[in-house]
């Protein structure tokens, strides 16, 4: 099932984001996330966030800020099971153009969005990783 995020959802979602970019971004310094923990909380309840819930427990979650996905997560235990994709389907709905960014080292992300339709308009070195990322868009 997916719902549009509760506030006492946010520990969850903020785990969820911690760890998949851990295991997802092995080339940026693990200091930079934990740094920016307490600065994404605040941004996530600013957004528009729906959660993938499966026997009460959130398995994965999608922000967006209007038409920008600001992030995909899934538990690691269950990816590639279809549930970035219900999230990912589940906000195609209302829009008629999605945006992201998505390092390029990031392969399995990358590859994922290309799966569902994104194609790349812009590469960059982003300033604070030092890391090769790309805007991405989706047309309805």
């Amino acid at each position: 099932m997916i719902r549009k995020m509760k506030k006492e959802d946010l520990d969850s979602i903020m785990q969820l984001w911690l760890h998949g970019n851990l295991i997802a971004h092995p080339f940026v310094d693990p200091q930079f996330w934990h740094e920016n923990y307490d600065f994404v909380s605040q941004q996530i309840l600013q957004a528009e966030v729906f959660v993938y819930l499966k026997d009460q427990n959130i398995l994965g979650f999608i922000g967006l800020v209007s038409d920008y996905i600001a992030g995909i997560f899934v538990d690691p235990q269950v990816q590639s099971q279809g549930i970035g994709q219900a999230l990912l389907n589940h906000v195609k709905q209302n829009h008629a153009s999605l945006i992201l960014n998505v390092y390029a080292q990031n392969k399995r992300a990358y590859q994922f969005y290309c799966q569902q339709g994104f194609v790349i308009l812009d590469e960059k070195i982003d300033n604070t990783t030092n890391a090769l990322d790309y805007t991405m868009q989706w047309k309805s």
